[in-house]
């Protein structure tokens, strides 16, 4: 898992959400979709669960999954949580 993950965060390296869908060669396909759903919630999965596995090498961690994780959180408050007009809460 390491070789793709570091391939679309060298890419990518301020995108805490990413796209449900790449190109062979890494490149964003389009139409341009994001979900936290089918096809893409593994990837979130992992971020987290190698975060919380590293312990005490929270800091060492390939690929910086916990900072990843935490943009990816922030990015989907930002992008996906909508709030109704007649929301009272």
């Amino acid at each position: 898992a390491a070789k793709p993950l570091r391939a679309i965060h060298e890419k990518y390296p301020k995108k805490g959400l990413l796209p449900s869908y790449f190109l062979p060669n890494g490149v964003i396909a389009l139409p341009e979709e994001y979900t936290t759903g089918a096809m893409a919630d593994s990837y979130y999965e992992y971020l987290l669960k190698a975060w919380v596995q590293g312990g005490q090498h929270k800091g060492e961690l390939l690929l910086d999954t916990g900072k990843r994780w935490e943009m990816a959180m922030d990015d989907m408050i930002t992008y996906l949580v909508r709030r109704s007009k007649n929301s009272t809460s």
